[in-house]
């Protein structure tokens, strides 16, 4: 077999190889995964300083009702990495509800380093809560 011949083989088996590969993925990967339309988070609300975890569906938007007292005032806890307080961020108050801005920073500290506040992803607990915001 001449190599150029060889190498047109080798050439159609690859091209077969990769199509294969490609079927079974495609066929045996499971059905496709949904999005949950329901989400967990960790807030508090600021008309009656409930505290806790709750549940919201997927399109809702701080301030979420409360459990407890049932005003629309629970905003989700962040956790600033540098002071390792929990935190509200301050309120966009030109809005009606107040929303949570873009760019938030830690009320206590000032610090950016920070993020949504999960209990059990945290390593240690939080040295504290910051100050919350003015309700309304």
């Amino acid at each position: 077999m001449a190599a150029q011949q060889r190498n047109a083989l080798m050439g159609g088996l690859a091209i077969i190889a990769i199509a294969a590969a490609a079927v079974v993925f495609f066929t045996f990967r499971g059905g496709r995964e949904k999005i949950s339309e329901q989400f967990t988070g960790n807030g508090v609300c600021l008309a009656c300083q409930w505290d806790g975890e709750f549940s919201y569906a997927r399109d809702d938007r701080a301030p979420y009702v409360c459990p407890d007292c049932g005003d629309q005032a629970v905003y989700l806890w962040y956790y600033c990495n540098d002071c390792k307080h929990r935190f509200v961020p301050e309120l966009d108050r030109s809005t009606v509800p107040p929303r949570i801005p873009i760019g938030v920073t830690c009320t206590n500290c000032g610090g950016r380093h920070v993020t949504q506040y999960i209990p059990k992803a945290m390593l240690e607990p939080p040295a504290g809560d910051a100050k919350l915001p003015a309700w309304p």
